[in-house]
C-alpha cells in the first residue's frame, strides 16, 4: 500500500510540475510577443518621426535668408542624417504641377496623352474631368460626362459641378482608373490656381504636356534657386539602421508672420507672444515649431553642405495662429502694442497626408 501511495504521490508531482512548466512557458511566449510588438510600435514612431524631422527641416531650410543655401523647389532630392536615421527630402513648387481647378481642357488632354493615353480616351477625359468642376450640365465639345453619363455607367453618383477640393477627388471622374490615377495624381494640384503650371519648377511629364524639353536649360552653378510662390510639396522618408522605413507627404504655405509683443500684469515681466498670419492659409504653432526647429537643427549632422548649427529659436511665450484655412482669424491683442515682423516663421501645413 506505502508503494501504490508513493507512486500516486510522485505521478500527481509530476502532473503539477507539467502544468505550471506549461503556464509559464505560455506566459513567457506571451510576454516575448507583447515586446516584439511594442519594439515594432516604438521604431515605427521613431521612424515616423525623423520623417516629420525631415519636413521641419525642409521648412527651416526653404526659409533661409541666404539664397545660396536655400533649398530648391524642383523636386531634387535632398539627403541628410538624424538620429540615426537616414532621410530623403524632396520639395516641389505647387505652381509647377497641374491645376485640376484651372487647367484647359487642351493642358489635360495634352497631360493624359503624356501619360500614354490614346488621343480619342485622353480627349474624353479631359473633358469629364472639366464637366466634373463646371457648375453646368453640357457636355464638353471633345467629350465629357455628365449626371447622366455616370447614371448609365452604373455609378451611385454624378459630376460634382463643383471645384476640386482635393487631388483624390479625380478618382470619381468617370473613366479614371486606380493605375492612371497613381501615375497622374503627383503631378496634379488644387493649391497654385493657375491655369498654366511655372515650367521653371516642373518635372518632365508636365513639361512634355507643355510641349517643352523634358529638361530646362541649366543654371549658372553659382546662381541662387529661383523664388517659388510660397506653396510647396514636400516628401519626406526616413530610414532606420534596422531598415524600418516611413514616410510623410504634406502641402504647406509659406508667409510672413506679424507678432505683438507685450507684457501682462500676472506673467511678472514675462513676454507673451500672439502672432497672426497676413498672406493666408491654416495655422500651426509659431512657438512650437519653432522649438522643434532648434531642436532639429541641433541634432542634425551631415546634412547636404555640412550643417551642424543650432537655429535660434523664437522667443518661449505662447503663440496664437488662425485656426484654419479661411477661417475667423484672431488677431493679438488691442492697442499699445509693439509690432515687429518675424521671418522665420512657417504660416500653415494647407493640407497632409501620411504614407
Amino acid at each position: 500500500m506505502r508503494r501504490t501511495h508513493a507512486g500516486a504521490a510522485l505521478l500527481l508531482v509530476l502532473w503539477i510540475v507539467l502544468l505550471l512548466s506549461t503556464l509559464v512557458a505560455g506566459y513567457a511566449l506571451s510576454a516575448r510577443i507583447e515586446s516584439l510588438q511594442g519594439n515594432g510600435v516604438a521604431r515605427t514612431l521613431a521612424a515616423r518621426e525623423a520623417a516629420r524631422a525631415g519636413i521641419e527641416y525642409a521648412v527651416y531650410r526653404l526659409l533661409d535668408p541666404d539664397p545660396a543655401r536655400r533649398w530648391p523647389v524642383d523636386g531634387r532630392p535632398q539627403a541628410f542624417a538624424f538620429a540615426g536615421a537616414q532621410i530623403q527630402v524632396s520639395v516641389r513648387d505647387e505652381a509647377g504641377k497641374i491645376d485640376l481647378n484651372a487647367a484647359s481642357p487642351e493642358l489635360l488632354r495634352d497631360f493624359f496623352l503624356a501619360l500614354g493615353q490614346a488621343p480619342e480616351a485622353a480627349a474624353r477625359l479631359a473633358g469629364a474631368v472639366v464637366d466634373f468642376r463646371d457648375p453646368d450640365s453640357l457636355t464638353q465639345p471633345m467629350g465629357g460626362a455628365e449626371d447622366a453619363d455616370y447614371a448609365a455607367a452604373g455609378l451611385a453618383w454624378g459630376a460634382k459641378d463643383a471645384p476640386f477640393e482635393d487631388v483624390s477627388e479625380l478618382q470619381q471622374v468617370l473613366g479614371m482608373t486606380p493605375a492612371l490615377y497613381a501615375r497622374a495624381a503627383p503631378h496634379l494640384t488644387v493649391y497654385s490656381g493657375q491655369g498654366t503650371p511655372d515650367a521653371r519648377f516642373a518635372d518632365p511629364l508636365v513639361r512634355r504636356a507643355l510641349g517643352l524639353p523634358p529638361r530646362p536649360e541649366p543654371q549658372a552653378p553659382d546662381a541662387p534657386p529661383p523664388v517659388g510662390s510660397g506653396t510647396y510639396s514636400i516628401d519626406s522618408r526616413a530610414r532606420l539602421a534596422d531598415g524600418r522605413s516611413a514616410g510623410l507627404a504634406v502641402v504647406i504655405r509659406l508667409g510672413e508672420v506679424v507678432c505683438r509683443v507685450r507684457r501682462t500684469r500676472r506673467c511678472a515681466g514675462r513676454r507673451k507672444e500672439q502672432c497672426r498670419e497676413r498672406t493666408g492659409g491654416a495655422g500651426v504653432r509659431m512657438d512650437a515649431l519653432g522649438a522643434r526647429l532648434a531642436r532639429l537643427l541641433g541634432m542634425v549632422a551631415g546634412g547636404p553642405d555640412g550643417l551642424a548649427a543650432a537655429a535660434p529659436a523664437p522667443s518661449p511665450g505662447r503663440g496664437r495662429s488662425p485656426a484654419a484655412a479661411g477661417g475667423r482669424r484672431r488677431g493679438a491683442g488691442a492697442g499699445g502694442h509693439c509690432r515687429r515682423r518675424a521671418r522665420t516663421g512657417a504660416a500653415a501645413a494647407a493640407a497632409g497626408r501620411r504614407i
